[in-house]
Parts: C-alpha cells; sequence; structure tokens
C-alpha cells in the first residue's frame, strides 16, 4: 500500500534537497542563516503540534492565528471602494 509515510525522504539530505528543490523561500532563509541548517538537522525529527507550531511561526514574525486571520480575510473582502463586499 502506497501511503504518504511511504513518499517521505528517506534521510535529512533527502528531505533538503527536496526542500531546496521547491522552496525559494526555503533556500533564501538557508543561505541568510547558516545556523538554521544546523538547527534544522538537530530538530527535523522533533514531533510538535499546533499550538508548538503557531508559537514557532509567531517567534518568527508570521501571526497565524485564527483571529488575525478573520482579520485578514475581512480585509481581502473589502471592494476597491472601500466597501465590504455583500458576499
Amino acid at each position: 500500500m502506497n501511503t504518504a509515510t511511504d513518499s517521505l525522504p528517506a534521510t535529512f539530505d533527502d528531505l533538503l534537497q527536496k526542500m531546496l528543490h521547491c522552496s525559494r523561500y526555503a533556500r533564501h532563509l538557508l543561505e541568510a542563516d547558516r545556523q538554521l541548517l544546523n538547527w534544522l538537522q538537530k530538530n527535523y525529527t522533533t514531533p510538535c503540534n499546533r499550538v508548538e507550531m503557531l508559537a514557532l511561526l509567531q517567534q518568527s514574525g508570521l501571526d497565524l492565528t485564527m483571529a488575525r486571520l478573520g482579520t485578514c480575510r475581512a480585509q481581502a473582502a473589502q471592494t476597491s471602494d472601500g466597501q465590504a463586499d455583500p458576499a
């Protein structure tokens, strides 16, 4: 049976190459912060839950909380004349 875990790269180096191939953002982060590669290699198998992941993203300047997402959706619904989109 072919499951999602069957398609994961076998080693950190395989995973790293796949990530670098798929993400310019990841490439730029690793180029800008050489210590990040060491941290990733030490921690890439560490399990974490949603709360921990959100906290890490917020520390890096990304706010993905539901309240913030709701604000972004409301802003996106605004039309060019400043009125809320009725949809």
